[in-house]
């Protein structure tokens, strides 16, 4: 069931402001990764961006984001082109605070996200489609097994740990589109420390977690087998941090970036549902058909 609002107002991208964060999404019909990341994660978008209108050149919309070739500062026009939906998110802070409220600049968060641009970093589909497919499982997600071998299968076959080696080997550090946002609210300088970080449902509402009453024997065993070669792949990521020391996660939100949820582990179904950040409008809505296959 989609969680963006139905009939969406439409904005254009004057309207957007520094520090938006646009959630887009590309053609399922023709994308398969695009298709099964936002089955599995169960929400509208496979891709996010940070905006910025206020740097160079000033009133012209740009991004920060996490592509094939690394962490990029560019023009909004990229994602405009290359996506079929494109929706504006607006941070709130729990209190209610806005950028616009005095103690509450949007520069911290801007200039951590700027801080990566550039760097050793490189982004690809398969690392954000098992971080989605982790995530799910560990928090409440999708009871169609068959979806998420679907998905692990993919991932195996077309090359994840092949990927994630030459990566390595490579000198970068994956990096998904997701992190760069949360880790650049939960990391922009400000007192009390981390006090943007973007609140995040731990526990999926309106989801039922996969278990034996939804899936066949063979079928968790199945499961199993990929998503632990999926997660020994992953064990050298930055991202995949062992969280078992901290204890218990408190009840409710937590914040992307602490210690029980790395800002890296992320979704883009987290920034569609965190109430810190609230739905802006619509951009672009293109789509016209359904998923491969479908």
């Amino acid at each position: 069931m989609p969680l963006r609002p139905p009939n969406p107002q439409k904005i254009t991208l004057a309207d957007l402001e520094t520090g938006d964060v646009l959630l887009s999404c590309g053609d399922i019909a023709t994308n398969p990764l695009d298709h099964l990341i936002t089955l599995v994660d169960e929400g509208d978008y496979s891709h996010a961006s940070l905006v910025t209108v206020e740097l160079d050149p000033p009133g012209k919309p740009m991004v920060i984001e996490a592509t094939t070739d690394g962490i990029k500062y560019e023009t909004v026009d990229v994602d405009m082109g290359v996506q079929v939906l494109v929706d504006a998110y607006r941070y709130v802070s729990p209190d209610g605070f806005t950028f616009k409220d005095p103690g509450w600049p949007v520069t911290p968060v801007i200039d951590q996200a700027m801080s990566v641009v550039g760097a050793n970093y490189d982004y690809n589909e398969l690392f954000l489609a098992a971080v989605v497919l982790l995530a799910a499982d560990e928090r409440g997600g999708n009871p169609d097994t068959r979806a998420l071998i679907r998905l692990a299968e993919m991932l195996i076959v077309e090359g994840l740990e092949a990927w994630l080696k030459k990566t390595k080997a490579g000198g970068k550090t994956p990096m998904t589109c997701v992190e760069v946002i949360t880790a650049a609210y939960w990391g922009a300088l400000a007192v009390p420390a981390n006090k943007y970080g973007l609140e995040v449902e731990l526990v999926r509402q309106g989801t039922v977690a996969m278990n034996a009453n939804v899936a066949s024997s063979d079928e968790m065993t199945k499961w199993q087998q990929l998503r632990g070669r999926i997660k020994s792949a992953m064990e050298g990521a930055a991202q995949f941090r062992a969280t078992a020391q901290a204890g218990d996660p408190p009840p409710g939100l937590v914040t992307a970036g602490s210690v029980w949820l790395p800002a890296g582990m992320c979704t883009p179904r987290d920034l569609e549902t965190s109430p810190t950040l609230k739905f802006v409008g619509c951009l672009k809505d293109t789509r016209t058909s359904g998923p491969p296959g479908g």
